[in-house]
């Protein structure tokens, strides 16, 4: 992924990244900035994330399934389900190009930080960062996030991205029915038997 980024001169990217808060990807020299994570609430550091992106934004398959925070409107990253992919390298981290609206997960990450100033005793602070919070839960509502208007903008973006893209190192995306099923209903299988419940 770092030799994919670097050939095609990709710096200013966001990654959601499995691993997050256990393994730093920053290592292994890939610039992508951090989104929260599942993993990173509660292993990592606290990471700033605005209510609004612009791809390209990178995503785990195990973070794309939702598993961790759970279906629907549980998810920050749930309308990037609706998505096809840019490319996918490795059958393991999907590429998406766009403007995308994560109002739940800058909420997500301002409330994170709210916790760690509480329990560092900084008082004053603690309220600003849950208020932050607050504001940007507020924006759900408003953002335009529905699959349509978020397939609209990534279109837009993909046609501009398209040649670069197109030399990526990176395996075709089979985006048919069964591949849907199979990235978006695996993990939650791996889950349910995990914890001794039948998927019937």
């Amino acid at each position: 992924m770092k030799r994919d980024l670097d050939q095609n001169g990709i710096s200013n990217c966001w990654f959601a990244y499995f691993g997050e808060g256990v393994a730093d990807y920053s290592y292994y020299g890939i610039p992508c900035k951090p989104l929260i994570t599942a993993d990173s609430l509660y292993f990592g550091p606290p990471h700033d994330v605005p209510t609004a992106i612009d791809g390209p934004v990178l995503m785990s398959a195990g973070v794309l399934s939702g598993f961790e925070f759970g279906p629907g409107a549980l998810n920050p990253y749930e309308q990037f389900k609706q998505l096809t992919p840019a490319a996918v390298i490795d059958y393991s981290v999907f590429i998406f190009t766009g403007h995308f609206e994560i109002p739940l997960a800058s909420a997500l990450s301002h409330t994170q930080k709210a916790g760690l100033l509480l329990a560092q005793r900084q008082y004053p602070e603690a309220p600003a960062e849950a208020q932050a919070g607050r504001v940007a839960r507020a924006r759900l509502s408003k953002s335009s996030t529905t699959p349509w208007d978020a397939h609209s903008k990534q279109t837009a973006a993909t046609t501009k991205h398209a040649p670069i893209l197109r030399r990526l190192s990176c395996l075709p995306v089979p985006w048919n029915q069964a591949s849907r099923r199979l990235a978006f209903t695996g993990w939650s299988n791996v889950a349910r038997i995990s914890t001794g419940r039948s998927s019937r």
